[in-house]
């Protein structure tokens, strides 16, 4: 067979794997095997099965941790599905308190934390027994790597581009060094062809994962210690005294709120702001790519078996052909189509990766994170309203006042606080790594805590007090009024900053050159204004807001 990369193979070659396989064993697959990858275990391709396509193609260099990618894979697939069985868990643990299955007193709540953990680790197992595998390419798996399947081996590698043309959306989980491997590159060439230019390519950063855990236990455990606290302000220690000493109560709620400060909210804020820097640079990466310069194995080993020195092929010059002819033209002297293709990475891609990578932290993942954080609040309130319409005859109160009170809007203001608070400090994060590059990581993380807890702080004391001692419902609510106006319009003007930002940077590199006539390639038109379109249509790409700029079209 010809030494030449493929773009179609034949049908039994063309294999992927169940998303719960590839992520089974906590992501055992992704352990970063060999250089070169020739001691991988060849039990890995019968693991595969042939598939007409891909849901998912999963690009990614193997040198990041697998622990790494396993977080950030397993908030991206499944999050969504954790919150929805968490939601529907609260209603289930409020009557197994009321009818004393659990211990009757708040900590109990606490038990919806464990329903969505569990979905969040094995959701895409369970959802198989329900509903057709979530099928995606994985390299490892779905390509053979024993030497007694060598052919196989060799058809697969060169017959890359024929996976990602059989692929739904092309799941980039992007790291500082991603951008610097040439198959990595060739990747990204071969999905931005016109074959599937209508095609999604989702930027992840790897470590987005981590991060939005970090404040999903850091809002757990703060939401969850307020709970309790209240409740031993209301009702004791142990639900059955009315009322506790103020004293008794002050060191556990100062415990409460420290302890996941310093062990949760202080890393979260310093990785926020890190993984912010990062992607600062990810442009600038993209301003200065040359393929000639990407990294391949091959190449760093001098073309020799680590092992048994034998001669291996060059990969760069595969790569170099296939671009050749996606990007040559016939009058072309020397490696013009190499300079084609850089300047389109230069600037249309790295427009594209500006527009999709405006903050530290992806914003659908950490909101389903956040609002699953509050989910005790919810399981609590329940149980205190089939309390109430089980066991309370009169106290006073009525009915509608209580639950306009003590639930509804008692829900409304934590969910609200949660999820405002995480939104603001990831994009004061973002804003800060853009305006303080030169500053330490750990001190603008520090500095954006603060900058959050502070007034929450006051927020939550200064409602929650009103809720409880007011003689009517209008205090608490104005609270939450301000809490919710406050939130909205700080939260719009750090998103406003930041999308000024992404649009100042934009239009500096659309003034430094006019290409667009020069980087057309011949045989396979290239990312054009449609793709960026379509990324707007299917909501991978969010418009900037009218009164930011009303000359830009594209969005953050």
């Amino acid at each position: 067979m010809a030494s030449e990369l493929l773009t179609t193979l034949e049908p039994e070659l063309l294999r992927g794997v169940p998303l719960h396989v590839c992520l089974g064993g906590w992501a055992k697959h992704w352990r970063p095997p060999d250089p070169g990858m020739f001691k991988v275990d060849d039990a890995n391709y019968a693991l595969s099965r042939q598939a007409e396509y891909f849901d998912d193609f999963l690009s990614h260099d193997w040198q990041t941790s697998r622990w790494i990618k396993l977080c950030t894979l397993l908030v991206v697939y499944n999050s969504r599905a954790a919150l929805l069985a968490t939601f529907l868990a609260c209603p289930l643990i409020a009557g197994v308190r009321v009818v004393g299955v659990l211990p009757n007193y708040r900590p109990s709540s606490c038990f919806v934390y464990v329903v969505h953990l569990f979905f969040l680790c094995f959701w895409q197992r369970l959802r198989c027994s329900l509903l057709p595998p979530i099928m995606v390419f994985l390299d490892k798996l779905c390509i053979a790597q024993s030497p007694e399947q060598a052919e196989l081996k060799k058809k697969g590698i060169l017959g890359l581009a024929a996976f990602l043309n059989h692929s739904k959306r092309l799941l980039v989980l992007w790291s500082p060094r991603y951008f610097s491997r040439l198959w990595c590159a060739y990747e990204i060439a071969a999905f931005l062809t016109d074959h599937n230019k209508n095609k999604r390519i989702v930027i992840m950063p790897v470590h987005a994962g981590i991060t939005i855990l970090l404040c999903y236990f850091f809002f757990s455990w703060v939401a969850s210690s307020a709970l309790i606290v209240l409740g031993m302000l209301n009702h004791g220690t142990l639900g059955v005294q009315h009322g506790q000493d103020l004293w008794t109560v002050f060191p556990v709620a100062l415990g409460a709120i420290l302890v996941p400060v310093i062990l949760l909210g202080a890393p979260a804020a310093t990785l926020v702001v890190q993984m912010a820097k990062q992607l600062r640079r990810a442009p600038e990466q993209l301003k200065t790519f040359e393929v000639q310069g990407a990294a391949c194995f091959c190449c760093q080993s001098g073309h020799k078996h680590p092992d048994t020195g034998a001669d291996i092929p060059c990969d760069r010059e595969l790569v170099y052909r296939k671009l050749k002819d996606w990007y040559g033209r016939p009058t072309d002297i020397s490696e013009e189509y190499l300079r084609r293709f850089n300047s389109l990475v230069h600037h249309r891609l790295r427009r594209s990766v500006l527009r999709q990578m405006p903050y530290a932290v992806p914003t659908a993942p950490l909101l389903y994170m956040l609002s699953a954080a509050t989910m005790p609040w919810l399981a609590d309130i329940m149980e205190r309203l089939l309390w109430r319409v089980l066991f309370v005859k009169e106290d006073g109160l009525h009915f509608q006042e209580f639950l306009g009170r003590f639930v509804l809007l008692e829900w409304a203001f934590v969910v609200t606080l949660v999820i405002t608070l995480g939104l603001q400090a990831v994009t004061l994060a973002t804003v800060l790594a853009r305006r303080f590059p030169n500053v330490r990581d750990v001190w603008l993380g520090l500095l954006v805590l603060t900058a959050c807890a502070a007034p929450a702080t006051v927020l939550v004391g200064t409602f929650f007090a009103y809720l409880h001692m007011a003689a009517d419902a209008w205090p608490p609510t104005i609270v939450f009024m301000v809490t919710l106006l406050l939130g909205s319009c700080l939260l719009r003007h750090l998103t406003n900053q930041e999308a000024a930002g992404a649009i100042q940077e934009i239009e500096d590199m659309s003034r430094q050159t006019s290409f667009m006539s020069d980087v057309t390639p011949t045989n396979t038109p290239q990312l054009t204004a449609e793709i960026f379109e379509a990324a707007v249509d299917n909501g991978l790409i969010a418009r900037v807001p009218s009164n930011v700029s009303d000359k830009s079209g594209f969005s953050v």
